[in-house]
């Protein structure tokens, strides 16, 4: 019993420092986008590319930005899950708007099933899903409240996660900020 009550403490641990790295990272970049050094940005890309495959079981996630830079539209992708990942730290319709439509004018709906934008700062409570319906026009099924998320959702589905794979995410962000 003793041993079971400390393993769900070390998962409540790691899972409160998951909570406050995930928050820092999202502060972090909003900071210093704020002194015009957007730099971080794009080293994001690169640092989220095992957090977001852990917590998503995206096991093939890949910055799709390398060995190439600029891959149209989305930063992160994985062939295998069908997934596609814009990392942005710009939460505007705008934004969203604008890479649904590279999306799309690129065909990459056949390359992956879903898209979604992680915000690095934090997302709007909502967005106008009438706005957003112009641009996929049914070729892409896009819902912003699950499509468009941020640290918060991410720090929501580690309360879901064994110690094993809390503990393997905690050592990525360890590393990463």
């Amino acid at each position: 019993v003793t041993k079971d009550i400390s393993a769900i403490m070390n998962l409540v641990d790691v899972r409160h420092r998951i909570a406050y790295l995930l928050a820092l990272s999202s502060k972090e970049v909003e900071t210093q986008n704020a002194m015009g050094q957007f730099d971080i940005n794009t080293v994001a890309e690169t640092v989220f590319v095992p957090i977001l495959g852990i917590v998503f079981g995206y096991h093939h996630l890949r910055d799709l930005n390398l060995p190439r830079k600029s891959f149209p539209a989305v930063d992160l992708g994985d062939d295998d899950a069908r997934i596609a990942i814009q990392v942005t730290a710009t939460p505007t319709i705008d934004k969203v708007n604008e890479t649904l439509r590279v999306f799309l004018k690129y065909d990459l709906e056949k390359r992956f099933d879903t898209v979604k934008i992680y915000i690095l700062t934090a997302r709007r409570e909502s967005y106008p899903v009438a706005t957003i319906r112009k641009v996929t026009r049914k070729r892409l099924k896009f819902d912003p409240k699950t499509d468009i998320i941020d640290a918060r959702d991410l720090a929501r589905l580690v309360r879901f996660m064994d110690l094993q794979r809390a503990t393997d995410l905690l050592a990525y962000l360890e590393d990463g900020f």
